[in-house]
């Protein structure tokens, strides 16, 4: 890990974050990609990421094949099919996740990925928490990336490494940026 992400965390942890989650949410579900998509990868927020339930519950009314993370015993990550948000439970570092019953998800096979973080910025790079699952995971995973943040935590770049996975898009509450990735970055196209 740089110097400079480390940094970058500590300063962001001292940084309390906040915007409308539900008018984020509201331009995930407006989203093209969103309705087109018949599986969804999620998350469960804890802060300051943005509260996501409104898609979460859209996802399964929609009928779309819902699916959160679970932090495994090995480090990595799964994508389990949830069929009810009663299903989850308080698992690693206290986030909800699916319990171990819940069905394995292939991720090659994942249409779009909602992608916490700690901060993005216009061409695509995250910041995670630095423990690395999203980026393990992400190496495997087909489908769209899709960075989401309140738009305090979108900065003007983000530290990068070889291993870090860029998104194809960034959303916050305000905006949606759509990363064309083109050479070693992306043209941070911004669509209102």
């Amino acid at each position: 890990m740089t110097a400079g992400k480390a940094e970058l965390r500590k300063l962001l942890r001292q940084q309390p974050a906040s915007g409308d989650s539900g008018a984020l949410c509201r331009r995930i579900l407006d989203s093209g990609w969103f309705q087109r998509a018949e599986t969804v990868l999620a998350y469960c927020a804890i802060a300051p990421e943005p509260d996501l339930e409104m898609v979460l519950e859209a996802a399964l009314s929609q009928g779309k094949n819902l699916l959160l993370p679970r932090c495994e015993p090995d480090g990595t990550m799964t994508a389990r099919w949830v069929r009810d948000l009663g299903e989850l439970q308080k698992g690693a570092y206290g986030i909800r996740e699916p319990g171990a019953g819940l069905p394995v998800f292939p991720p090659e096979r994942i249409q779009l990925i909602l992608t916490p973080g700690m901060a993005f910025d216009r061409r695509g790079g995250r910041l995670g928490r630095g423990k690395g699952y999203y980026d393990r995971f992400l190496a495997q995973a087909g489908g769209m990336t899709v960075g989401v943040c309140f738009g305090a935590r979108l900065l003007d770049l983000v530290p990068m490494e070889p291993h870090d996975h860029r998104m194809d898009a960034v959303v916050t509450e305000l905006e949606t940026i759509l990363c064309e990735m083109e050479g070693d970055g992306c043209l941070g196209k911004n669509v209102t």
